[in-house]
């Protein structure tokens, strides 16, 4: 079971992560492929809430057809028994639909407020320009039209040619980070994560130390809160860009 079939790069559930999750909530997966499906689970937050969603949903259907069931003839028709069973799960649907209700409320809160935060807090790092100009290589001109499409806030647009310089071989700090701030702005915290991990990782350089304040908004936007914590610990203790933002964000953080 691959990981990266189950959903898009969006967070989203591809039909192989839903056939998955339908033969999961059967109760069809045994054996090492159930192993395998709940480690995802307990390590893919998006995935686990795509999994509780449905869950509830199908819940929600059952429910409603036992309920029309039970106030139509036809359940006066059934044997003593099917009535009681049917009595039962009624009961027992209704707990179970109030704590999944509970717990996709809590859910929904703590995404929304992240969210809402990181609208608070972020702003695309402005652009220093320092095109290639006079150059015909097509790597450099593409590099120029990234740039252009940041500045422009297309940013989009940025993250495509900004992607595609890197993958044909313009790899360095700075296109790391303005991808990254570009994932940021169309809220493609995935994409953000990726590449403002691998900057942050680099030993020295002028912005691997402003990465990590953006790598502390990508991980709340995908609501990864202990990892936004950690990213704004790691500002506060060296002192470095964004410091007095970090302390504000963490301690907002830290009370919720």
């Amino acid at each position: 079971m691959d990981p990266s079939k189950i959903l898009t790069k969006n967070g989203h559930l591809t039909d192989k992560g839903l056939i998955w999750v339908n033969q999961y909530l059967k109760g069809k997966l045994t054996g090492n492929e159930l192993r395998q499906f709940e480690k995802i689970m307990k390590e893919n937050e998006p995935f686990a809430h795509e999994v509780k969603l449905i869950h509830a949903m199908n819940s929600m259907i059952l429910e409603k057809k036992l309920r029309q069931l039970e106030s139509s003839h036809l359940l006066d028709q059934q044997t003593p028994i099917i009535k009681l069973i049917v009595k039962k799960y009624l009961v027992a649907a209704s707990i179970s639909l109030l704590i999944i209700g509970s717990l996709l409320f809590v859910v929904y809160r703590s995404t929304n407020n992240s969210n809402l935060l990181v609208d608070q807090y972020f702003q695309p790092y402005a652009l220093s320009l320092s095109y290639h100009r006079g150059e015909h290589d097509s790597l450099k001109l593409q590099y120029n039209k990234a740039l252009l499409a940041y500045q422009q806030k297309d940013f989009k647009q940025a993250s495509v040619l900004f992607l595609e310089v890197i993958e044909q071989g313009m790899d360095d700090q700075r296109i790391l980070f303005y991808l990254g701030n570009a994932y940021l702005a169309i809220e493609n915290y995935t994409g953000a994560i990726e590449q403002l991990e691998l900057l942050s990782r680099q030993v020295e350089g002028e912005y691997v130390a402003r990465s990590h304040w953006y790598l502390a908004l990508a991980y709340l936007g995908h609501n990864h809160l202990e990892n936004a914590k950690l990213e704004l610990q790691k500002i506060i203790e060296t002192n470095t860009y964004k410091k007095s933002e970090a302390k504000e964000l963490l301690k907002e953080l830290m009370s919720q």
